[in-house]
């Protein structure tokens, strides 16, 4: 920008902040026309063989959504085998887990391994 360099200014920078889900579920629609039933084959085969492979595990999306919902009162097993109950989640990817009456520890929220039950979300 020349005009900016022949005024002596320095260019602003802008930031925005956007949220980006974990994982979406895109379904499509499709109509298949062919001539013969072996072209149509081998189209459904090549979905059925791509279906998993390039989209990945749904399993996987499920589990990440369960550990980004994680709630206070909600029992977990860390990657360290550590047994607790969720007593505080953070923003900042921190969870504070109860492993004792009394004993709270920090941990990040991708070390915990499994969730073994969920509380409901408060009625309001």
């Amino acid at each position: 920008d020349s005009f900016n360099v022949l005024n002596d200014i320095k260019p602003q920078k802008e930031y925005y902040a956007v949220v980006v889900p974990d994982y979406v579920t895109i379904t499509y629609d499709f109509i298949i026309a062919t001539y013969y039933i072996e072209q149509l084959n081998k189209l459904i085969e090549a979905f059925n063989y791509a279906s998993d492979s390039y989209w990945g595990d749904p399993e996987k999306f499920k589990f990440k959504a369960m550990i980004d919902s994680l709630r206070r009162g909600d029992q977990v097993v860390t990657s360290g085998g550590v047994l607790g109950k969720v007593s505080k989640v953070s923003d900042d990817g921190i969870v504070e887990i109860e492993i004792a009456e009394g004993v709270k520890v920090r941990v990040m929220r991708a070390t915990i391994a499994q969730v073994l039950n969920k509380t409901e979300p408060a009625a309001s």
